[in-house]
């Protein structure tokens, strides 16, 4: 048995238990000496802890009152741990404590327990529950304290169970059944009988049915108002007692009454025409795609369909589409609000109903009729009216309202986010009552996960299912060089990458990551060993917790508001809310703006397509007319005409030659004065050079920026040309 080194404890417990200087002396020789080998120095701290059985042998009597499961001693020594650790903290004995102290141990919920408890339960690799409902039974035997009446999450009838024993509860419980039987009334369907059973002894400190009191009963009814099934067991329990003559009167307070049930509304009855309905599915069974795209262009083609129904009744059917309907149905959509033929025409709560469509959307819903037309039309479902591709077009003017627009967070709003991302403590954690509903258990999700969690989102870039589908064992650490050492110093400048697993672009890869990121992964894997049981580990995954694998929503609906308000910041900014794809736009856009060449963004980002990077990359307004104002000086000479010859390089003896050589000032110079070569060629030769410039100069970010961009410019002309 090794207790912590708590050496000071010896002079605490004399407040509270008169202890001799002997056993002063042996116990705080006990707490503070490391254990010695020997038969002598056995044999003295045996006499010693002798001693110490004063202080412990009451919390092994509670233990062994309840049949609490102890094996081996395990729980009886961890909450002996538990409750010598408080009193030393508290500088206070046991049994001076009162209900505000007791409160404090084992907390008013099972989140403010593990809070404050959760390193003991994690040196000793105990569940948490138990303890705390063994900690239950010592307050209320060894304090004498009614401490049902002020914590909220307990199981009230095992605590009965556990206090004055299996028989005698079920006993009164079965008392009480019984008189109602003998009234007619149908105890099965009661809810929460048995609970307020159980409440009612426990509140009252008696097994006995005949010492209950109608104060008592009074009591349990207020205390049980959150809860209607308690209520309407407390009433239950007051009429078994009435009935039994304990009590003689009913209780003061009248039941609640139930509010009437709303009727559900009638379900909208569908415009969309029969015909629509067996096209659709026809052509659902032959496109390609994944189900979730094929649900969505059901809904879109859908529309149409309704909007067919409205304006043109007598042409219900897909084959009677002509050019005409087609413009027409063009024409409609780039006018088509939020709301406009869907089959629900209620407006729901939290949506732009009502409002312009955004670009991107009518969009959507032209190519899925476009598409649908023309894969119907080429399986011979359709007759051959009129070409999609034409009188489906959609307009120039949406497609260019519809371009790249990432929705990067401002960088002043970035930092502070990673500051607060970094400074996580137990306190900023989340409360049950902070949360939506239906995230109850995400409050107790330990800090080192929520760590691991926010440095992932800070750092990685990467999308919600990756991050709820990362593995153990995600972070590799490369060496920086052939021979590294594994000290601390060396292992901060290494290279780490994390391996994403496979996504709906592409498949497994690795990324360079910060190593901020890696150290707060590794503190979560440590901890796995300790919180998380075999069965967890074992299915493999990174974030998981009682046997439940991270929501996908948790991100956007949890963790992203605490980093704000961690940070002193709202959730949204001037372009929306915060959400975990827009911070994946903005670290590819510190990347690209840091000099990181454009297709080593996408690798980074997991991309198959360039055009998909380019949502994600936002050009900074202020470098973008300096670099190409920059450019165009570079290529100006300010003492040459413009109709003089200039020399040729020497390399280039078909260029014709000048009299008076003038030397060239600029590396962009010749651009202008070489007729005898294409542009094309003229431009990929000063990319050269800007190239040879960036890879021989030591030059700033605002001078590297320009650079690049410039490069840029000319492999564009260079393309067109």
């Amino acid at each position: 048995m090794n207790l912590p080194e708590w050496s000071a404890l010896s002079h605490v417990l004399d407040r509270g238990v008169s202890l001799t200087p002997l056993e002063q002396y042996a116990l705080s020789q006990w707490v503070s000496r490391p254990p010695i080998m020997g038969k002598r120095y056995e044999r003295d701290r045996k006499q010693e802890f002798q001693y110490l059985e004063r202080l412990i042998r009451p919390i092994k009597a509670v233990f062994a009152h309840c049949n609490h499961p102890d094996e081996v001693g395990r729980n009886s020594y961890a909450c002996c741990v538990l409750l010598l650790k408080e009193m030393y903290v508290r500088q206070t004995t046991l049994w001076a404590w009162d209900t505000t102290l007791w409160l404090e141990t084992i907390g008013v919920t099972q989140q403010d327990y593990a809070h404050r408890q959760g390193v003991i339960h994690g040196e000793r690799q105990l569940p948490q529950a138990n303890l705390r409902h063994q900690l239950i039974s010592c307050a209320y035997l060894l304090g004498g304290i009614t401490i049902h009446r002020f914590i909220t999450d307990c199981n009230l009838s095992a605590s009965a169970r556990s206090i004055f024993g299996r028989k005698r509860v079920n006993g009164a419980r079965y008392a009480v059944a019984d008189k109602l039987a003998e009234a007619g009334v149908n105890y099965l369907n009661i809810p929460g009988l048995r609970v307020c059973t159980a409440w009612a002894l426990l509140l009252n400190r008696s097994c006995m049915l005949e010492e209950l009191t109608l104060d008592v009963m009074e009591e349990v009814y207020q205390l049980s108002a959150p809860s209607k099934g308690m209520q309407q067991g407390c009433l239950a329990v007051v009429q078994a007692l009435q009935l039994a003559g304990i009590l003689s009167q009913p209780l003061a307070a009248a039941p609640v009454p139930k509010p009437p049930r709303e009727r559900p509304r009638p379900k909208p009855q569908d415009t969309l025409p029969v015909a629509w309905k067996e096209m659709i599915e026809e052509w659902s069974k032959l496109t390609y795609g994944q189900e979730r795209t094929v649900a969505s262009q059901r809904s879109r083609i859908a529309k149409a369909g309704r909007w067919t129904m409205a304006v043109f009744p007598k042409a219900n059917n897909p084959a009677q589409w002509t050019a005409s309907i087609a413009k027409a149905f063009v024409e409609a959509v780039c006018t088509m609000k939020v709301g406009d033929w869907n089959r629900d025409q209620i407006p729901r709560k939290g949506t732009r109903w009502g409002e312009e469509l955004r670009a991107a959307v009518r969009v959507q819903i032209i190519n899925a009729v476009r598409c649908f037309f023309t894969e119907c039309q080429a399986a011979k479902l359709l007759p051959d009216a009129f070409d999609p591709a034409i009188f489906l077009r959609t307009p120039p003017d949406l497609l260019a309202a519809c371009g790249p627009n990432p929705q990067v967070i401002q960088w002043d709003i970035w930092k502070r986010l990673e500051q607060a991302g970094l400074s996580l403590t137990q306190a900023d954690l989340p409360r049950p009552t902070e949360l939506p509903k239906g995230y109850h258990v995400e409050a107790t999700y330990p800090l080192e996960m929520v760590r691991a969690l926010a440095a992932v989102w800070l750092f990685a870039g990467l999308r919600r299912d990756e991050i709820v589908r990362l593995p153990i064992g995600c972070i590799r650490w490369l060496p920086a060089t052939q021979h590294f050492d594994r000290s601390s110093a060396k292992r901060a400048r290494r290279i780490v990458n994390l391996r994403v697993p496979a996504n709906k672009s592409s498949g497994p890869f690795d990324k360079a990551v910060d190593t901020r990121l890696a150290r707060a992964l590794d503190a979560w894997e440590r901890c796995l060993r300790l919180l998380l049981s075999p069965k967890e580990r074992r299915r493999g995954l990174l974030f998981v917790w009682r046997g439940r694998p991270l929501s996908v929503n948790y991100i956007n609906q949890v963790l992203i508001p605490l980093l704000c308000r961690k940070a002193g910041i709202s959730n949204y900014d001037a372009r929306g809310r915060i959400t975990c794809h827009r911070g994946r736009a903005t670290l590819a856009t510190q990347l690209y703006q840091a000099g990181v060449p454009r297709r080593h963004v996408q690798q980074w980002l997991g991309h198959q397509f360039a055009r998909s990077t380019d949502y994600y990359l936002r050009h900074d307004e202020e470098i973008v007319p300096e670099t190409v104002r920059s450019a165009f000086q570079a290529m100006h000479v300010p003492h040459l005409s413009p109709l003089m010859p200039v020399p040729p390089p020497i390399s280039t003896p078909t260029t014709p030659t000048c009299e008076e050589p003038v030397a060239l000032t600029g590396m962009l110079a010749h651009l202008r004065f070489q007729p005898h070569e294409t542009i094309q060629s003229l431009a990929l030769t000063a990319r050269n050079s800007l190239s040879q410039v960036q890879e021989q100069l030591s030059l700033t970010a605002a001078e590297r920026h320009a650079l690049v961009h410039a490069m840029e410019l000319l492999g564009t002309i260079a393309i067109r040309m």
